[in-house]
C-alpha cells in the first residue's frame, strides 16, 4: 500500500512539473492582430529647415515645443520652429570654459527625466539645465574595464555603450539615482566566449548617477540571434512606459515585451510589406562584411512609445532590393497594427504633440547641389 501510495506520489510530482513547464511556456504569448481597419496616418506637411549655420553634422531631438540639432562640429544645438522649420537661436558653443562643449557622439533629452539634455563623448556623461542654459559634467561612465572579468558575459566590464547609435540612443530615468542605457559587448574582451554571446550576453547597463558606475547589465538577446547569428547587427531600439520596456532589434519583426528589469510578458509586433532581412551570418563578422550588408540589408530602425495616447510607433527600413523604403507602423493598447504607412526615406520621428508627429530625415537630402534636412508633420486620425 505504502509503494503504491509513493508511485502515485511520483506521477502527481510529475505531472504537476510538467504542466507547470508548460504553462510557463503558454503565458509568453504573441499579442496583437493585424486590423484592415485601423488609424489613417496622413502626411500634412513638409518643410526645409534652414540650417545655413550648421554644419549638417550631428543629430535631431525634440525639447517641449522646439526643434533642437546638436551639432557635433560646432559644438551648438540649433533651435527651430516646429510650424515653419526657421531657426531660433544658437546655443552653446565648441570649446572647453564653462557652458562650451569640447566634444561629444551624440545628444538627447533623458527619458522619462526633469527636462535636462545628456550628452556622451568618449565616455564622459554631461547634462544641461532643463532650460538649456548650462552644462555640467557628471563624470565618466565607469564599465570596470580594469577588472579581470573577461570569462564573464554577466559582468559590466566586458561591454561598452552601444556601438550603433545612428537610428536611436536612449538615456531613461529609473529612479533619483540609477539610469539605463543600450550597451554593447566588446569583442576583444570576450575572447574565446565569442560563440556564447547570444546565450549569456546582455543588452542593457545600469548606471549609478552616484557613483557614475554600471552597476549590473541585464536582458539576454532573443532566440533570432542564436538562430541567425550577427555581430553587426546587434544594435536596438527601446522605449518604457511605467515599469514595462518595449524592445526590437535591427534584425527582428518581433517586439518584446518586458517588466523591467528583464521579465518577459509577451511579443507583439508584424512583419512589414517589404523588407529584405538576408543579413550575413557569423559570431564575429569583420566589418567589412557590414558595407556589403548594408547595400541590402533592411532593418528595424525606432521605438517611440506615445504615452497619452497608449499608441506603440515603429519605423522600419526595407533596404535597397525595395528601394530602401521606410514604412512606419502604429500598434494600439491591444498590441494591435493598426497602420502601415510609407514614411519619407532615413525618418525619424523627434517627438509629438496631441495627434501630430514630427519627424526629420536623418541623412540630408541632396537638392540641386545642396544639402537640406526636412522636418516632417504627420497627424494619426
Amino acid at each position: 500500500m505504502n509503494l503504491r501510495l509513493c508511485k502515485c506520489v511520483i506521477v502527481v510530482t510529475v505531472l504537476l512539473l510538467y504542466y507547470s513547464c508548460n504553462e510557463e511556456t503558454v503565458t509568453i504569448s504573441h499579442r496583437g492582430i493585424v486590423r484592415s481597419c485601423g488609424a489613417n496616418v496622413e502626411l500634412l506637411d513638409s518643410v526645409v529647415l534652414q540650417m545655413d549655420s550648421a554644419s549638417m553634422r550631428g543629430n535631431f531631438f525634440m525639447k517641449d515645443d522646439t526643434l533642437c540639432f546638436a551639432d557635433v562640429f560646432f559644438g551648438k544645438v540649433f533651435q527651430f520652429d516646429l510650424s515653419d522649420g526657421q531657426m531660433l537661436s544658437a546655443l552653446f558653443g565648441k570649446g572647453k570654459a564653462r557652458d562650451e562643449i569640447s566634444d561629444f557622439m551624440f545628444m538627447y533629452p533623458v527619458n522619462n527625466g526633469d527636462g535636462s539634455v545628456f550628452f556622451i563623448d568618449s565616455s564622459n556623461y554631461f547634462y544641461t539645465s532643463a532650460d538649456l542654459l548650462h552644462i555640467k559634467r557628471h563624470g565618466i561612465i565607469d564599465f570596470g574595464w580594469g577588472e579581470n572579468s573577461q570569462k564573464d558575459l554577466a559582468s559590466p566590464s566586458v561591454y561598452n555603450i552601444m556601438e550603433m547609435t545612428d537610428f536611436d540612443f536612449k538615456v531613461t530615468q529609473i529612479n533619483d539615482s540609477v539610469c539605463i542605457m543600450p550597451v554593447s559587448l566588446i569583442n576583444r574582451k570576450i575572447g574565446s566566449l565569442v560563440s556564447d554571446r547570444y546565450k549569456d550576453g546582455r543588452i542593457f547597463g545600469a548606471l549609478n548617477m552616484k557613483t557614475m558606475k554600471v552597476e549590473n547589465v541585464f536582458c539576454g538577446f532573443p532566440e533570432i540571434y542564436s538562430h541567425k547569428p550577427t555581430n553587426l547587427f546587434e544594435f536596438f531600439s527601446y522605449d518604457m512606459s511605467g515599469d514595462t520596456i518595449f524592445v526590437n532589434h535591427a534584425v527582428d519583426s518581433t517586439i518584446y515585451v518586458y517588466k523591467y528589469p528583464d521579465k518577459l510578458l509577451f511579443t507583439m509586433g508584424y512583419e512589414c510589406k517589404q523588407i529584405d532581412r538576408g543579413y550575413s551570418i557569423g559570431y564575429d563578422l569583420d566589418p567589412s562584411v557590414l558595407l556589403e550588408d548594408v547595400d541590402h540589408v533592411g532593418v528595424s530602425t525606432q521605438l517611440y512609445y506615445m504615452k497619452d495616447k497608449g499608441l506603440l510607433l515603429r519605423v522600419l527600413n526595407g533596404g535597397k532590393r525595395y528601394g530602401n523604403r521606410f514604412y512606419l507602423q502604429i500598434y494600439n493598447k491591444d498590441c494591435d497594427l493598426v497602420a502601415e504607412v510609407d514614411v519619407p526615406p532615413f525618418f525619424k520621428c523627434v517627438g509629438h504633440k496631441g495627434d501630430i508627429i514630427y519627424g526629420v530625415n536623418l541623412i540630408p537630402v541632396e537638392r540641386n547641389g545642396e544639402e537640406k534636412f526636412y522636418l516632417y508633420k504627420l497627424k494619426i486620425e
